[in-house]
Parts: structure tokens; C-alpha cells; sequence
């Protein structure tokens, strides 16, 4: 019970922000009372420096209670070069089609080169897009019941399929429905067919494959 209604208290505040998206906001009055209501979820002017081990290291994933405050995250990983196009194509997007703003937010930040072969910056520095997502969005779903976060994160994946930049996907987040073409893997990963006969090798009987990472890594069957 304390948990629907917490989950229920969060979700009209999220509604009071939509109200504020929607409706323009012309007057320093209003203005000033939007700024008083969002500088109490993400305070301006404030830095926190903290370490951790691994599994701590992202506290504002981790501090999200997810019985009140059901969240799902999409990453799309763009060149660094190609950060204003891929913003422009977001803002196409938004504008568009207003369900795909949410109730959430968004997030911008880069990503430095990394010489591991499966991540998506193995081909140096990228942009991302963090695209952020509310079970409980009454555009989706309703007050009892969660929203599917595949159907909303599908806006995102088809736009840009169809009028962004290439990109990749953070592979603890949702994916696109075409990650799994082996034309797309090998452009995402350059080293793909390399990691895929080394796979092989260390692991000729599969202890180490998952049913979900077989289908997107595109691992055949060993019988």
C-alpha cells in the first residue's frame, strides 16, 4: 500500500512538470516558480565528488528506488563529431511527436575512447544521448499500471535510424531492435568478427552464453 502511494505521489509530481512542458511559460512569475520546483530535484550551483568500488559507482542510478520510482534507461552513442547533428535530430524528434518527451528527463555527457573491443567507445570519444523513462507515464500506461519502456524507447531507435547519425547503444540499457543485424554489429564493433572467433575459442562449449546474448551478439548454436 505505502509503496502505490509513494509510486502514485511521484508520478503527479512528474504530471505538475509535464504541465509545465506543455503550457509556455511568458512571465518572470512563472518563471521563477517552475525554477523554485526543479531546483528541488536538480540543484544548480552544487558539485559532489565521491569514489566508490564498481558496483557503487553510479549513485544516482543506484539511488533510485525502484518499487516507487520505476525507471529504465536507454544510452545511444554517437561520434563525437557528430554531437550536433544527433542533438538536432532529438530536437526533430520532440517536436514532432510530444509523447516522446516523457515525463523523465534527458541527459547529454561524452564518453572517452576505450581499448576494449565491445564497448561502445572502442573507436574513440563519443557523445551520448541518456534517454530516461517513468513506468508509471500516463502517456504510455496509467496510474496502476506500468508502462512496456520497449514501446516508448522505440520512438527514439526508429527517428534515428531514419534521420540521425549512425549510433550505438550502452549494452546494460535497452537496445535497439536492430542491434542484432551483423552488418550493424560489424559497423559497432570493428573488431566483431575477431571477438567472435576468440569467443569461440575460449568457450567451445558455451558455458558462457546467455539466451539473450546469443541473440544479440548473433552466437550460433553449438550442439
Amino acid at each position: 500500500m505505502l509503496e502505490q502511494i509513494g509510486a502514485k505521489t511521484a508520478l503527479w509530481v512528474l504530471w505538475q512538470l509535464n504541465y509545465l512542458r506543455d503550457v509556455p511559460i511568458v512571465g518572470d512569475l512563472q518563471r521563477e516558480i517552475a525554477g523554485k520546483i526543479l531546483s528541488l530535484f536538480l540543484p544548480l550551483g552544487e558539485s559532489v565528488s565521491f569514489a566508490d568500488i564498481w558496483h557503487g559507482i553510479l549513485p544516482m542510478d543506484n539511488s533510485i528506488q525502484d518499487n516507487l520510482m520505476p525507471t529504465c534507461f536507454a544510452e545511444l552513442w554517437f561520434d563525437m563529431d557528430k554531437a550536433a547533428e544527433a542533438v538536432r535530430t532529438l530536437r526533430e524528434l520532440h517536436l514532432s511527436n510530444s509523447g516522446a518527451i516523457g515525463n523523465f528527463f534527458t541527459e547529454f555527457y561524452a564518453a572517452k575512447a576505450s581499448p576494449f573491443w565491445l564497448s561502445s567507445s572502442f573507436s574513440g570519444w563519443k557523445f551520448r544521448i541518456g534517454v530516461n523513462f517513468f513506468q508509471y507515464n500516463t502517456l504510455q500506461g496509467s496510474l496502476d499500471q506500468r508502462a512496456d519502456p520497449a514501446d516508448f524507447f522505440r520512438l527514439y531507435f526508429d527517428h534515428f535510424d531514419k534521420n540521425g547519425p549512425p549510433y550505438n547503444c550502452h549494452l546494460g540499457k535497452y537496445l535497439t531492435p536492430r542491434f542484432s543485424e551483423l552488418a550493424r554489429l560489424r559497423q559497432m564493433y570493428p573488431k566483431y568478427d575477431e571477438w567472435m572467433q576468440i569467443r569461440t575459442k575460449m568457450d567451445p562449449h558455451q558455458i558462457f552464453v546467455t539466451p539473450y546474448w546469443r541473440k544479440c551478439f548473433l552466437i550460433p548454436l553449438v550442439h
